[in-house]
């Protein structure tokens, strides 16, 4: 090898580690989001990360807020497993302990919803998790342990390691419902 080879080498070695430190684009992962999400309804742009169906309404207001000047309102009138359903998060909660929202409910009497976490949208009935939640009339602070909760078909602890799917629904609504979320996160 010439001389001049090694000392153009050498400098493309340099080059290219530098090139590393200026440009960090190509990480390996370690600038993933810290939370797989967290919702306060702050901007309209946030709504992009729930799936609507029809017999939902989905609305940011200022009447319930605990997190931010505003929070959601969603309106139910029908439709299979209406509810929240965030698309797009990091799946990975095996480092999370809670999952968190603040929920109103304007009615005289109670709603029960359902909290789902399932790998994916095909998973069966007994590889995933269908947790009820009764929402008294007004305004409270839901708080779920993750570690405590089980496959519904009772074979142990819900793995975290790939959490596809999870939604907070009202299962089979009878009749039109408003609820009011804010909060909604992880940790």
């Amino acid at each position: 090898m010439t001389r001049l080879a090694k000392i153009l080498g050498g400098r493309w070695l340099i080059l290219t580690l530098l090139a590393g430190q200026v440009f960090p684009a190509c990480k390996d992962g370690d600038d993933r989001p810290r939370t797989p999400f967290r919702y306060d309804f702050e901007s309209e742009a946030e709504l992009d990360y729930f799936i609507w169906r029809c017999g939902e309404i989905f609305e940011r207001t200022q009447d319930f807020a605990t997190s931010g000047d505003y929070g959601l309102r969603l309106e139910i009138s029908s439709g299979e497993d209406p509810g929240l359903k965030p698309i797009l998060f990091e799946t990975d909660w095996s480092s999370f302990r809670f999952l968190h929202f603040d929920v109103r409910n304007p009615a005289a009497d109670t709603v029960r919803i359902k909290l789902k976490l399932a790998k994916n949208r095909l998973t069966l009935y007994p590889a995933r998790v269908d947790k009820s939640i009764v929402i008294a009339p007004g305004t409270q602070h839901v708080s779920i342990a993750l570690d405590a909760l089980e496959y519904n078909s009772g074979a142990g602890a819900f793995s975290r390691k790939h959490v596809g799917l999870c939604k907070i629904y009202l299962p089979e609504p009878a009749q039109k419902t408003v609820l009011y979320f804010d909060h909604l996160y992880v940790e």
